[in-house]
């Protein structure tokens, strides 16, 4: 047998392979093809399929360039490419192959469709909009078509034309979960979690599909809040592809949230094992650690953030983790390095202007007066089950929902988007405005059914509790609503010392949209927005809520706790003190932190960092 015939064997028996799911050794075998017949793009280009399946993307890119060596025209290599810049977090990079793709077959409806997904990562929604189009004109049917300019209109959020496209993809292929999970998203943005766990149980009748499919419907559970469903689908993603480091990654996530931190390790350390460049495995795995001492876990991550195939979104996933290691060990100029470049990295990615955030700002003032207030006071719904904790992030609202979640009638549901959504939808839907300069339109029966509206849309978080937590810190902008729609509803504010609760802020990656955060100096502005803001609800709603300061909170927990619970209406008992023992699902920043005893070593963290804060200090005095 010559050269070629074992090369071709070789690739035979990988394609089989594939088509089992055998990832490990289907890779093995495509090797040894290109071992015996160097010039096979045929086995570069699948090896590469593998490579991506199994998360290796920075050598599934060196494949695929391998293959585009001998077909450098080669118009499905070139859309490959693409795609493996895109799961990297290099759009830019990623349009280039598109557009190569494009110029040599010009009605390659799938290299138009990932264009249009190349253009909405990078903010160009119009021109994204249009690639899309032109990929359903020359394939009505194409699914990847359909979804694509679905998540534009998500992006835009035109979540009615998205939900409207992601049918259209259904209505193609009523199997594809991907369409489904894409609708269920969107529900949970708009925190309609009724209907967003409807079609979450349509999708899990149709869960024969990829570990990628499987991975993202796992996903989709976890942040709607079904944690068990979640942990079992991501258990058979790794069912069907023991070696899929994602799975192992995202599972490990999921139990890190239900306090399961040993096996959560066990998981991060599997994906590593699988894939010793998966980054975000080795972010979590280290995020969850404690460091003494300088050891090779940190020369690990030393090594990996200075790697400079890592995208912008790998970069500073490891460098957050790598500032709070270097903290922990008292390395504070390192520490203040690495989380100034990361901040700066992840900056750039975004546009964001504090002018527009005043502007806002300014509105609420503006139209929400005493005046006004007092023409609806007595009105709303009468319902008392919601506790809303509310603040800027990282001010001790997670510690405050631990206490009252400890309690036994108490559920804390975590960051819902339910209130933000629901008036979001309420005043263009009903009052054809928006949120603050529809206050005055306001009528009784609107009150009350806002109020109403609330409450359902909490009901299925705990069918049980007699009061329920909601904790999404920036519920703050709505505190005069809230009182008027809910009159009955408890309010407590968290506050902090302004700078170590902007430092805080500052070095940590919040998986949300906090655009404000990644620049101290926008940072400062907006806290100091904020202060106004609660300054000017304070003025006009004397008392409506409670304020707890962080400080007192640690160094006097039990007399602070009991004022808590006073406001709340709630009688005293000793789990509350116990919170750290109390299980439940944490997905904040804090789920680590609140875990454990009271500490006080938090409250004067920032003062290691005062050289490096004078821009801060500067904008909150002025």
């Amino acid at each position: 047998m010559d050269q070629r015939q074992k090369a071709i064997k070789y690739y035979e028996k990988a394609n089989k392979l594939y088509l089992k799911s055998k990832h490990i050794d289907a890779a093995n075998h495509y090797r040894k093809a290109i071992k015996s017949l160097p010039k096979f793009p045929e086995a570069y280009s699948n090896l590469g399929n593998v490579l991506k399946d199994m998360g290796r993307y920075s050598e599934a890119i060196n494949a695929y360039q391998q293959a585009l060596k001998y077909y450098p025209e080669h118009p499905l290599i070139l859309n490959n490419l693409g795609n493996m810049y895109m799961l990297t977090g290099s759009p830019v990079s990623a349009l280039e192959y598109f557009d190569q793709a494009i110029s040599v077959e010009d009605k390659f409806a799938d290299a138009y469709s990932n264009k249009g997904s190349a253009l909405k990562e990078m903010g160009y929604f119009e021109e994204a909009l249009t690639a899309c189009e032109t990929c359903l004109e020359i394939d009505p049917k194409h699914n990847t078509g359909w979804n694509n300019i679905g998540s534009i209109w998500e992006a835009m959020e035109s979540y009615s034309k998205a939900v409207s496209s992601y049918q259209k993809a259904i209505q193609i292929d009523p199997d594809n979960v991907v369409s489904y999970v894409n609708i269920a998203v969107v529900f949970i943005k708009q925190g309609r979690s009724n209907l967003a766990n409807t079609v979450l149980d349509e999708a899990l009748k149709k869960v024969n599909a990829s570990c990628e499919i499987l991975n993202k419907l796992a996903g989709a559970l976890k942040d709607v809040g079904r944690i068990s469903d979640s942990i079992d689908v991501y258990r058979k993603s790794i069912k069907l592809n023991i070696n899929n480091d994602i799975s192992h990654t995202g599972l490990a996530l999921v139990l890190s949230m239900i306090g399961e931190i040993e096996e959560s390790k066990s998981h991060y350390g599997k994906a590593l094992k699988i894939n010793s460049k998966n980054i975000y495995a080795l972010a979590g795995l280290e995020s969850l650690r404690k460091h003494d001492c300088y050891d090779d876990s940190v020369f690990n991550m030393e090594n990996a953030y200075r790697d400079p195939a890592l995208s912008s979104d790998q970069k500073w996933h490891l460098g957050f983790v790598l500032g709070k290691v270097y903290e922990e060990l008292k390395q504070f100029d390192k520490a203040y390095n690495i989380i100034f470049e990361c901040n700066s990295l992840k900056r750039q990615s975004y546009n964001y202007s504090t002018d527009k955030s005043r502007l806002y700002f300014d509105s609420i003032i503006k139209n929400i007066k005493s005046d006004l207030l007092e023409k609806y006071n007595g009105l709303g719904s009468n319902n008392a089950t919601p506790i809303f904790i509310l603040g800027m992030p990282r001010s001790g609202s997670s510690l405050v929902e631990q206490i009252l979640a400890s309690h036994s009638q108490v559920y804390g549901a975590g960051e819902l988007n339910n209130l933000p959504c629901l008036i979001n939808d309420y005043f263009h839907e009903s009052l054809s405005s928006k949120y603050p300069e529809g206050m005055s339109l306001l009528t009784e029966n609107s009150l009350n059914e806002l109020g109403e509206k609330y409450i359902d849309s909490i009901k299925p978080v705990s069918a049980n509790a007699n009061r329920i937590v909601d904790k999404m810190p920036h519920n703050f902008l709505y505190i005069p609503l809230i009182k008027l729609v809910l009159p009955n509803a408890k309010i407590i504010h968290c506050k902090r010392n302004a700078i170590s609760n902007c430092w805080s802020i500052y070095k940590h990656n919040f998986s949300g949209p906090h655009e404000y955060a990644y620049n101290i100096v926008e940072l400062g502005e907006y806290y100091k927005m904020y202060q106004q803001l609660i300054k000017h609800f304070n003025e006009i709603l004397p008392g409506c809520f409670y304020e707890i300061q962080y400080e007192d909170l640690v160094l006097n927990q039990k007399c602070e706790t009991q004022k808590i619970l006073s406001y709340c209406d709630l009688p005293w008992e000793d789990s509350c003190m116990s919170f750290h023992k109390t299980e439940r699902t944490i997905t904040t920043l804090s789920s680590q932190q609140v875990r454990q005893s009271l500490y006080d070593n938090s409250i004067s963290i920032s003062d290691n960092y005062a050289n490096k804060l004078s821009s801060l200090k500067e904008v909150l005095k002025s």
